[in-house]
């Protein structure tokens, strides 16, 4: 009991600091302004809607706060306890994993899943990613991946990025439209400097 309590005091320690320098500052503004503005062009009131990997919950606080039934999954459980520690009966919880969700065909309107597959590094592997976003979903998703960028390539010359895998964006245009969705808008954070890329799709 000691031993999981004191690790979700990481997971608060990882909270508090993982945006607290300008840089990430600046990029957690860009994503969540682009994020809630995609979300509210699709959502409807009281869509069931899952943020899923939903981590501590950078995301979930926004969609709590509107008219919506949130749903959250990951695969972490300490991550889940902190997301019920902080919004309680205002989300319902379950574990899982987004290559193999645990729940019926069309069980959402809609899905956001942000830093996740930037993870995946073969387009196999995205594809049954966004298959199974199609698969769970009736009306929309807000997806992020990491697409090219000029300075990511440059600082690839000199560093080793084992833990995250680029896609150019026709690419990713492929592997999305071979899941059975479509793209209905793309935008890039920060054009030519960071690789994060937000999607906005539907089931085709």
């Amino acid at each position: 009991m000691m031993e999981s309590s004191d690790r979700l005091q990481d997971i608060r320690e990882y909270e508090r600091t993982r945006y607290r320098g300008l840089d990430q500052r600046m990029v957690h503004g860009v994503e969540k302004r682009i994020v809630t503005g995609f979300i509210r062009k699709l959502r409807q009131d009281n869509d069931r809607v899952i943020d899923i990997p939903c981590g501590y919950g950078r995301f979930t606080s926004f969609l709590v706060d509107e008219p919506l039934e949130v749903f959250v999954g990951d695969l972490s459980h300490l991550m889940l306890l902190r997301v019920k520690e902080r919004f309680d009966s205002r989300v319902r919880m379950a574990r899982g994993d987004i290559m193999e969700l645990p729940f019926a065909d069309n069980s959402f309107d809609g899905l956001l899943s942000m830093r996740l597959f930037q993870h995946f590094h073969t387009p196999a592997e995205r594809i049954a990613g966004f298959s199974e976003i199609a698969r769970v979903i009736s009306r929309w998703a807000v997806v992020s991946v990491y697409t090219c960028s000029a300075l990511h390539k440059f600082m690839r010359m000199f560093r080793e990025h084992h833990k995250i895998t680029m896609a150019s964006v026709s690419q990713i245009k492929e592997e999305v439209d071979k899941s059975g969705l479509r793209i209905l808008k793309l935008k890039k954070i920060m054009p030519g400097i960071h690789a994060q890329t937000i999607l906005m799709v539907e089931p085709k």
